[in-house]
């Protein structure tokens, strides 16, 4: 299952979906705010930061992988 791939405990589905798309952690946590409708205040001291938070809204989880995300650890 995709939810499963990368942490080896399966606790951490932020971290499995960000290693299964290939994005950092921090994309998906932004991906899975804008799954919820809540558009963030966004900041960055790099362009690099700003980028990838850019790259954040060019994506959509899977109702399933936010599912996940949404259940208790």
């Amino acid at each position: 299952m995709l939810l499963e791939q990368g942490d080896p405990s399966g606790q951490d589905p932020g971290r499995n979906v960000a290693q299964a798309f290939g994005h950092r952690r921090g994309q998906i946590v932004l991906a899975w705010l804008l799954a919820h409708g809540i558009r963030p205040i966004l900041g960055g001291s790099k362009v690099e930061q700003l980028d990838a938070a850019m790259d954040a809204a060019l994506f959509a989880l899977t109702p399933e992988e936010v599912d996940a995300m949404d259940a208790p650890a």
